[in-house]
């Protein structure tokens, strides 16, 4: 009954509280506090709970059952300086990205069958994003321009066996939650009299099932090989696209609306060695977020309502983690992340003002019986971008708008361009977890 309850709470404590995060691409990391503290190099570790989530093979190693929740706490920060192209900017013009707070949860569980099985549970948000700009900046026609949120929530059950003692191998289903909302202005003053401008807003949400698998191999007790994968999961949203606000809700509408959305497929490598006292551990990390390649709204009939190119590419994130235990009580450890960005020059837009990236993590443990407590602190550190593309063109997007066959002749509204700078976010982890 006791276990039973704890379960119950944790998992309400996830629906409730799931929330999404700035993030290079939209994909989110932080879900073990050990692993963030060691960069996220975990993956030929997996030696907590939170391996439900790095690499599931990896449970085959906790005795008894164990329960782990926790949550990471991000603070993002952006800010875009104009160049002065279109007629609502002015070179030098700079915009701070809405300040916020994100709270990141996770809960696991994992028992112990026997010396060959485990059983495992997670919850947990692997994708998602928040950006939210001023009402009144420079950018905000362009779609999704004064806030872009995707949230997801995934559960995700898992089995590990182990057919000899140098191997084990996973599997697991997951069911997952998309929840999508962009929201920007729309211009109505065509006519020079003083109109205010409309809001659109796209919203949808969605269930989807999908699958994931992982290996653990031990060359000898020091030196360890991980492998995790999970595909692609293909969303298809259904929600609305409405207008509100137009010069006397003459042209004000609300339509039911299918989005696609694919959360690309993704492959983590690792391997870790110990030695005494040290543990090192490296790993990789591939995106295949060329799957990405468009963002479109479409009526129940098929008309396109809205439609916007990504065309983003495949990345990699190098992972370097390095763990110490001090005693039976304390281990300290660091990392580093060198993590590419997926959007290229010509799809760049402010949903996602991102360019490469570097993580600097700290973190340390506290053991007491069958206690311990995990605290990591990150600093991310992000290039930014150049803005420079056709995706503000508001002499085209106007035109179109205001169903014109040509656009405006250019310069008429101009083109917004800019950077992006002073990205960054700090990142505070905790996770308690207890073996019964």
């Amino acid at each position: 009954m006791k276990r039973a309850w704890v379960l119950a709470t944790c998992a309400l404590f996830l629906l409730l509280c799931s929330s999404p995060v700035f993030a290079s691409g939209f994909a989110i990391n932080e879900h073990g506090t050990k692993a963030v503290g060691m960069g996220g190099a975990f993956v030929a570790q997996a030696d907590d709970p939170s391996a439900v989530y790095f690499n599931p093979a990896g449970i085959i190693q906790l005795n008894g059952t164990q329960v782990m929740a926790g949550f990471a706490i991000i603070m993002p920060n952006a800010a875009f300086e104009s160049n002065g192209t279109s007629i609502f900017g002015t070179t030098g013009r700079k915009t701070d990205v809405e300040d916020q707070t994100f709270f990141i949860p996770n809960f696991f569980l994992t028992h112990k069958i026997n010396d060959k099985w485990s059983f495992g549970m997670g919850g947990f948000s692997n994708f998602g994003l928040t950006t939210e700009w001023p009402g009144t900046w420079e950018g905000r026609y362009i779609t999704g321009a004064t806030k872009a949120e995707v949230v997801t929530l995934t559960l995700n059950p898992v089995v590990a066996f182990r057919p000899i003692k140098q191997l084990s191998i996973s599997f697991g289903l997951l069911y997952q939650y998309l929840d999508v909302e962009l929201n920007n202005k729309v211009f109505t003053d065509f006519t020079g009299q003083g109109f205010p401008d409309a809001d659109s807003t796209l919203t949808g949400d969605n269930w989807e099932l999908g699958w994931n698998m992982g290996v653990l191999f031990w060359a000898t007790d020091a030196l360890r090989f991980g492998l995790s994968y999970r595909p692609e999961v293909s969303h298809t949203v259904d929600g609305t696209v409405s207008v509100t606000g137009t010069p006397g809700g003459a042209a004000d509408f609300s339509v039911d609306a299918k989005a696609d959305l694919n959360l690309p497929q993704v492959l983590y490598l690792g391997m870790a060695y110990t030695w005494n006292a040290w543990t090192f551990e490296v790993d990789g990390q591939w995106t295949d977020w060329s799957s990405y390649d468009k963002l479109e709204a479409r009526t129940e009939g098929g008309g396109i309502l809205a439609s916007s190119s990504k065309n983003w590419n495949d990345v990699w994130a190098y992972r370097f983690g390095v763990n110490y235990k001090i005693n039976e009580e304390f281990d300290v450890r660091g990392g580093m992340v060198f993590d590419e960005a997926p959007m290229p020059s010509d799809t760049f837009d402010p949903l996602l003002p991102s360019g490469d990236r570097i993580l600097y993590t700290l973190g340390g443990s506290w053991r007491r019986g069958n206690f311990k407590l995990d605290l990591a602190y990150n600093y991310l550190q992000d290039d930014g971008g150049t803005f420079n593309n056709d995706v503000g063109n508001y002499d085209v997007d106007f035109a179109t708008q205001a169903g014109l066959p040509t656009p405006f002749p250019p310069g008429t509204f101009g083109n917004v361009t800019g950077e992006f700078n002073d990205v960054s976010a700090h990142i505070v982890m905790l996770n308690a977890s207890y073996r019964f």
